[in-house]
């Protein structure tokens, strides 16, 4: 394996494979979302394939992280720290404060929320608390990871210490909490610069800036899907032992969401899409990567509506299928409007 650095054309000033990395794991947390019937367990084929279908699509929010690393580590080649903060503030935080307001407002007016004071501190507990809307628990994981990025930035030029946050983090987090689970293994020793999901921005960083050799490409495939498999099958196993869905080795940090992620980014990489698409299609796909955030930031909202204007329950086999791509397309249009108007497009973060 060999460092390289993405390529980036001045006439394209963007990278391809970022861009179909951030428009597919968009569509993967749809397909999630869609799939909610996970958690109602059955013992029939519906709740079968959805638990295959939670596996299989689980990398979705580990691949944004990752682009977030591969992005953001190396921010200080392109501008200041205070840069740095302030380009975060105005695409992420603000649009993240509004529409957590916005979604409040209507959650209150149509019935899903119950105020019990109007008080802005309590107000902004539920904001600040993730208890206006569930999806964007994502958002405060991503501002302590971009808190992180000034100390992060610091190591692009010393991998071994980035690997050893990697490795340090997939050992103790990724892998220990699964045995401790399986065989009663008590061990319990926190490594605070390896613990949350830091190992996906760094791992990002790593992987966008190398080239693996097709063995170990190979080998990396074989082992997200085993690591895959190995979830489906003992979560399987317990949900019907326990008759509930099982989630006692459930979390983005583990070992198979881990190998998941680095899969999928790898494999989206080692296709050479200047081979595939012409300049017209890569500006396409760049376009529509930029609309993800917005789609991200409104989507639960779209599909509020689909299931109560469109006579669809969580169980129905075309909710989990066509309406994903339904979803996706209201929501992108919606988007699009939305940056047509001045002072709105300001909130969506594109």
């Amino acid at each position: 394996m060999k460092k390289n650095t993405p390529e980036i054309s001045n006439k394209e000033k963007f990278v391809t494979y970022f861009d179909v990395l951030n428009i597919i794991a968009c569509l993967a947390v749809l397909i999630l979302h869609h799939n909610g019937i996970v958690w109602q367990f059955s013992k029939s084929w519906s709740w079968r394939i959805s638990l295959l279908v939670e596996c299989a699509f689980y990398w979705a929010v580990p691949i944004f992280l990752m682009l977030s690393g591969a992005t953001l580590m190396n921010y200080r080649q392109k501008y200041s720290t205070r840069t740095f903060f302030k380009k975060r503030f105005i695409r992420t935080v603000i649009p993240w404060l509004c529409w957590s307001i916005i979604i409040l407002i209507w959650k209150v007016s149509t019935g899903q929320i119950t105020l019990e004071s109007y008080n802005m501190l309590y107000i902004m507990n539920l904001i600040l608390g993730n208890k206006v809307e569930n999806v964007y628990w994502f958002f405060m994981t991503l501002f302590g990871i971009y808190l992180c990025m000034p100390v992060l930035a610091n190591l692009v030029k010393n991998r071994k210490v980035l690997w050893y946050i990697v490795g340090t983090a997939f050992i103790m987090y990724s892998c220990f909490p699964v045995i401790n689970q399986i065989i009663g293994i008590n061990m319990s020793i926190t490594i605070p610069v390896a613990s949350g999901l830091i190992i996906f921005p760094v791992l990002g960083y790593l992987l966008a800036t190398m080239e693996l050799r097709r063995k170990t490409r190979f080998w990396l495939y074989a082992s997200a899907i085993m690591a895959t498999m190995f979830r489906y099958i003992y979560t399987y196993i317990w949900s019907y032992r326990t008759e509930t869905t099982d989630v006692s080795i459930k979390g983005y940090e583990k070992f198979y969401s881990v190998l998941l992620a680095a899969a999928v980014f790898v494999l989206i990489k080692s296709i050479r899409w200047d081979n595939i698409l012409k300049q017209k299609s890569k500006e396409f796909l760049h376009t529509l990567a930029s609309y993800s955030f917005g789609v991200y930031l409104i989507h639960m909202i779209v599909i509020y509506y689909e299931l109560r204007l469109l006579n669809q329950t969580a169980s129905m086999w075309s909710w989990r299928t066509i309406f994903v791509p339904m979803t996706y397309g209201i929501a992108l249009c919606i988007v699009w409007a939305l940056n047509k108007i001045p002072v709105i497009k300001k909130i969506i973060g594109r």
